[in-house]
């Protein structure tokens, strides 16, 4: 009976030891499909173009407001070295494989790995960034014509929510 017992155990430790390993096995490949895609859609390049996109609506107010153009040189080339330093910057890569990893499953991040190697996947990654800053100003654009009721709307609801303070009609008497 001991030994049936010490072979179950022994037998039982082992599956376990090796379950262990696989399950490590499998986070190591997940971990590597997720730097690998994060690797190809996160050049420095596009990185800096997202980055200078979205300095577009400030650059374009300092213009406006008659700030040099020497000044905006300047600081759009600060903006592409601080985009270059966080495109570089190894905290940046390892905390966006960890998101990857958490939202797409090892053989998802593979199949979006192989989409974005595609003639298709490469022009995806240089316009969409500039689709999404487009988007987002026509949602802006769509967004002030109904402004107007929004803000009527939240007067109203903060009429109704807070409470009127008593008319006092005694005079102010000192």
């Amino acid at each position: 009976m001991k030994t049936i017992l010490t072979r179950y155990l022994s037998s039982a430790c082992l599956l376990f030891v090796i379950s262990g390993l696989t399950v490590e096995a499998d986070e190591t490949t997940h971990h590597k499909a997720a730097a690998e895609l994060i690797a190809l859609t996160s050049s420095d390049e596009l990185f800096q173009s997202s980055f200078m996109l979205g300095l577009e609506p400030m650059m374009r107010q300092l213009s406006e407001a008659g700030v040099a153009v020497s000044t905006l040189a300047a600081i759009e080339k600060a903006g592409l070295k601080l985009a270059s330093k966080i495109a570089n910057d190894p905290e940046f890569k390892n905390k966006l494989t960890t998101l990857y990893k958490n939202a797409f499953t090892e053989d998802e991040l593979r199949e979006l790995t192989a989409f974005y190697k595609t003639p298709l996947g490469k022009k995806s990654l240089v316009k969409l960034p500039e689709l999404m800053q487009n988007g987002a100003a026509v949602g802006m654009e769509v967004a002030e014509k109904h402004q107007a009721s929004f803000e009527a709307e939240l007067e109203k609801i903060m009429r109704d929510a807070i409470p009127q303070a008593p008319q006092n009609n005694a005079p102010n008497v000192r």
